[in-house]
Order: structure tokens, then C-alpha cells, then sequence
């Protein structure tokens, strides 16, 4: 049915166009088409659309990619990520269509949240508010990152749903089961309870958003970075303490206490002590713009971060994540 070594979609009424491939992830491909619409195909998942027992860990990635799929049509916001039909890609692996979306190198210089810090709320806001959609509906996005942010006209888009689960599962293959130990998360951008393998809660997801802003503002990915050759499991021990390594970065591009402090909330140890879920940081943000004068939100965020010994950072980024 497929011809080796073309690059196409199949459309739901069997139309073939053509599709460049723009990544190709350990789980999953992602393909541009003409128009400028993506595709995100599930990976070697033509091995289980007729025989799902073939291979139940790769069954369960694309049970998750339908039902990601089938929330996204039911729940609309412009920070979600808007989708089309579901499609094949040329090696017969299903998935499906969604918007185009801009994506933004951290130590970009035109990174949108960093233009001014008006434009680091507005993005801060925009995220926020659709985790809290999420939040409203019963779900956990489960792996809010730096890397699963787009952009869209200036605005941030959160991608990657399939980790997503339901409010007091655990973020795993097998959310419901109490006895499955492996966990899934990004070693640099997780919450604790993901590490110490707890039920999470919406506080957890606030956690994650938490460390992508301090993220865009740092320049670095999460808690990466903080030591030469850093490991997974020393990031993740990291994220278990809730030790953020980079505060003095971020206090050095943002001065204003009442930022700060909503993104210390934001990312303390104990779910309790975070702000409640997406609609709640959502609000802290809004009345803090509400309060600081035009010359405030116009101080601009992207200078370049220098060291006391006169070195810059180190943009070399690496992500590790368990899947």
C-alpha cells in the first residue's frame, strides 16, 4: 500500500500529499505539509492497528494519541493545540493533523516571552489559562515543559498530550495502577510527585509551569544545566527537592519581588503550598499586570545574562526523557 522511501500523508478520503518530515522523535514523527498544517504520526504504530497485542507498550501510545486527539476536538482555547482529521504517514503510522506553530530556541534573542516583561505575563497568562482548561475538565497534562511550549503569533501553545492523565492518577503507562513503578516524565521539567511516583494533582502541572517560565527567563531547560554532564537522575533528584539552580539568572533579568514571588509559589516542594491549578496561577498573574505601570511591563528581558567571572551561558541544551 505504501511505497518505500516516499513522504506523503493519507487523508481520510484516501488522498495522498506530499509531507516533509521535520522530526523524527524516539516515540513519534512530526510532518509539514503544503499548506502549513503538521502532522503528528504515532511511530511504528502500523504494527498494532490490527493486532494490538502485538506490542501493548506501543498500543497504549497510540490509545493515548486518540484520546489526546479526541479532547483537543472537544476542548478549544487558544493556548491548546488545535487539530484536524486523523491520517497515516508514509510508513502507514497513524495520527493526525494540527496547526503549524513557530518553535523558539531557549537562548533565541527574539524568544517571545522575553521581548518585555508585559510580554512574559501575556505569555505566562495565555499558558496558564489553558492548563486551568485542562484542569477544569478533569485532566493532568503530565509533561509541560519548555520543549512542549510553541508559539503562535506571539502567544504560547502547549503541545504533547500524550502523557496527559485524570486528576489523582499516576503520570505512567498504567495510570491506575498503583503497582506499575516505572514513571514517565522529562527528568528536567517534572514535578516531585512524578519522581517519588505520587498521584498527581493539578498543583502538579503548576509545578512544570513554573519552571518553563523560569525557563524562557533563564535561558536554560528546567533544571538542567547545573552540573557538567548533568544525569537524569540528577536532574530528577533535583525536581524532587524542588531545588531550582538557577534563581540568580532569573533575578538578574527580572528585579520585581511580586514575579518572583508568584513563580517561587509556583514551584515549591509541597503540593498544598503551590497555587491550587492553571486557573489560579491564571489569576495571581492577571491582577499583578493590573498593578505595575507601563515603564515596568516595557522592561525588556532579553539582555544577555554575564557572569560575575565575565562568561556567558552555555546554550547547549540536552533533554533526556523517560518515555
Amino acid at each position: 500500500m505504501f511505497n518505500e522511501g516516499a513522504s506523503f500523508i493519507v487523508l481520510p478520503n484516501k488522498t495522498r500529499v506530499e509531507a516533509t518530515l521535520l522530526h523524527d522523535r524516539p516515540r513519534s514523527r512530526i510532518w509539514v505539509l503544503p499548506d502549513g498544517q503538521y502532522v503528528k504520526t504515532v511511530k511504528d504504530s502500523h504494527k498494532v492497528l490490527q493486532n494490538p497485542e502485538a506490542d501493548p507498550d506501543l498500543s497504549a501510545w497510540l490509545l493515548r494519541s486518540r484520546r489526546s486527539w479526541y479532547y483537543l476536538t472537544r476542548h478549544k482555547h487558544p493556548g491548546l493545540l488545535v487539530v484536524g482529521d486523523r491520517v497515516y504517514d508514509s510508513y502507514g503510522d497513524e495520527g493526525y493533523l494540527c496547526q503549524g506553530l513557530q518553535v523558539f530556541d531557549l537562548f533565541d534573542h527574539a524568544h517571545p516571552a522575553r521581548m518585555s516583561l508585559r510580554a512574559f505575563l501575556r505569555c505566562a497568562i495565555q499558558l496558564s489559562q489553558a492548563v486551568g482548561v485542562m484542569h477544569s475538565a478533569g485532566f493532568v497534562h503530565g509533561d509541560i515543559t519548555p520543549g512542549n511550549v510553541c508559539f503562535s503569533q506571539g502567544l504560547p501553545v502547549l503541545i504533547d498530550y500524550e502523557m496527559t492523565v485524570r486528576i489523582g492518577q499516576f503520570v505512567s503507562l498504567q495510570p491506575e495502577n498503583s503497582r506499575y513503578r516505572a514513571i514517565s516524565c522529562t527528568p528536567e521539567c517534572c514535578s516531585p510527585e512524578q519522581v517519588y511516583r505520587q498521584r498527581v494533582q493539578p498543583a502538579s502541572d503548576v509545578y512544570c509551569i513554573g519552571l518553563t517560565l523560569l525557563s524562557w527567563l533563564s535561558e536554560r531547560f528546567g533544571v538542567g544545566e547545573c552540573y557538567w554532564n548533568q544525569t537524569p537522575e540528577q536532574s530528577m533528584a533535583l525536581c524532587a527537592r524542588a531545588e531550582y539552580p538557577h534563581w540568580k539568572i532569573v533575578e538578574s533579568r527580572v528585579r520585581f519581588s511580586n514575579v518572583l514571588g508568584i513563580l517561587s509559589k509556583a514551584t515549591q516542594l509541597v503540593p498544598c503550598d503551590r497555587y491550587t491549578d492553571g486557573t489560579a496561577l491564571t489569576e495571581a498573574f492577571e491582577e499583578l499586570i493590573e498593578t505595575l505601570s507601563d515603564d515596568e511591563l516595557d522592561h525588556p528581558l532579553n539582555q544577555k545574562i554575564q557572569f560575575p567571572s565575565g562568561s556567558f551561558i552555555d546554550n547547549h541544551t540536552l533533554v533526556f526523557e523517560f518515555r
